[in-house]
């Protein structure tokens, strides 16, 4: 992506950020960095991206998953809005798919829906990663479901984790559902074949 388009679309993005949804969204993306930077002051050890094992996954899983570079035009924890405010404005596609991300040991993995954009095959995340990693793994779905249809309709999980029997002891407060890579594989095939009429 070439920097006048980049520029563009801080412009479109600052804009934006003065609408009444924009604002809402500012609000809830300042208070969740906040609440992040105050845990890893405190100790806290949030799965990232470079502890990721691949090779522990399926090849149907790895065959489909990119490392995405993140342009942080966006800002955090809104990925959805974002990723719908690029379609809108600049012609880029909205993808849904999951982040994968991974705890110290690297065997447990957690997936975590979000929003990204394509152009011309190329995916482009403009998501500011709420601990300012630059790039995450993505697995795409081949749909254009909305994460409306994704959650509320089908009642898909936002995060869950496969767990290739991890010996770090990975907690956390709230605890993601446990999914087989055979059960992701059919969640994958369902959504990307599922037709819904209204």
């Amino acid at each position: 992506m070439n920097s006048e388009m980049s520029n563009e679309m801080k412009i479109i993005y600052k804009d934006y950020l003065q609408t009444e949804y924009g604002k809402k969204s500012l609000f809830h993306a300042c208070r969740l960095r906040k609440e992040a930077l105050v845990a890893l002051k405190n100790g806290a050890d949030f799965n990232n991206t470079a502890r990721v094992k691949l090779n522990m996954l399926c090849k149907e899983i790895t065959d489909r998953t990119q490392l995405v570079s993140i342009t942080p035009i966006g800002l955090n924890s809104v990925c959805h809005e974002n990723a719908g405010l690029f379609k809108k404005k600049c012609g880029f596609e909205r993808k849904l798919g999951w982040n994968v991300t991974a705890c110290r040991c690297g065997r447990r993995m957690g997936f975590e829906l979000h929003s990204l954009n394509k152009k011309d095959g190329v995916l482009y995340d403009f998501t500011k990663d709420m601990c300012d990693e630059t790039e995450k793994y993505f697995v795409e779905l081949n749909t254009n479901m909305s994460v409306d249809v994704y959650k509320n309709m089908l009642g898909c999980p936002d995060v869950f984790f496969i767990n290739k029997n991890c010996k770090c002891s990975f907690s956390q407060t709230t605890k993601p559902l446990e999914m087989s890579e055979e059960k992701l594989l059919g969640m994958i095939d369902m959504l990307e074949n599922v037709r819904i009429y209204c």
